[in-house]
């Protein structure tokens, strides 16, 4: 059992790891959202929005006038189905002069900043860590039954992870992640059910 506490705290370490290096020092938009893209200009008289790169490195040509508030040239922008950075190019008259520009936007499934959801992340791994410990007690004590019902906790706790991820971060690492803990809690769900059956057999309580 030690083991495979060490193994958990392991996954969790790799876990954080990834979070910090997928986090943006930018404020994010939420991923399907129609977001503001706002270029600003001190002396433009108009801004085009050109094209558009995806994080996958695709582009879309826009070529569309940008809406003018003061200095702010303003674009509504609804294809953010993508999770990543969004670079946008511009062209307008700066004092006169035709000029390019461009800004990044980044788009995340939750639209919040890293120090807002770093409680969301420590909350999921207090609950896994809770979790295990009950597990690691349950089998220190044999009560099978403790065992099998927080091996299915952890089971749909592996399952949301996977469809919604955690807080703003939901890729191939924490569907990995949600994967690992599945299969671990199912190996243990089925174990303790069958070592639950054997002991009650033994007993003479079935059969």
């Amino acid at each position: 059992m030690k083991k495979q506490i060490y193994i958990i705290g392991i996954m969790l370490l790799v876990m954080i790891s990834f979070v910090l290096a997928e986090q943006e020092l930018s404020n994010p938009f939420k991923q399907y959202d129609c977001i503001q893209a706002v270029q600003t200009c001190d002396n433009c008289t108009f801004v085009n929005f050109t094209s558009v790169q995806y994080p996958d490195s695709t582009f879309e040509i826009l070529n569309i006038i940008a809406s003018n508030y003061g200095t702010d040239f303003n674009l509504t922008f609804c294809n953010t189905s993508q999770i990543g950075t969004y670079i946008f190019r511009t062209i307008g008259d700066l004092n006169g002069e035709i000029t390019k520009g461009n800004f990044n936007v980044y788009i995340n499934p939750s639209g919040q900043t890293f120090n807002n959801v770093i409680y969301e992340y420590l909350f999921f791994i207090l609950i896994l860590v809770i979790f295990y410990f009950i597990l690691y007690l349950g089998y220190k004590h044999e009560d099978l039954p403790i065992v099998m019902i927080v091996s299915f906790g952890i089971m749909l706790l592996g399952i949301y992870i996977f469809q919604n991820g955690i807080a703003n971060l939901n890729n191939q690492y924490t569907n990995a992640f949600s994967l690992i803990n599945i299969c671990l809690a199912a190996y243990i769900l089925l174990r303790g059910s069958v070592d639950l059956i054997n002991k009650l057999n033994e007993e003479g309580q079935i059969w």
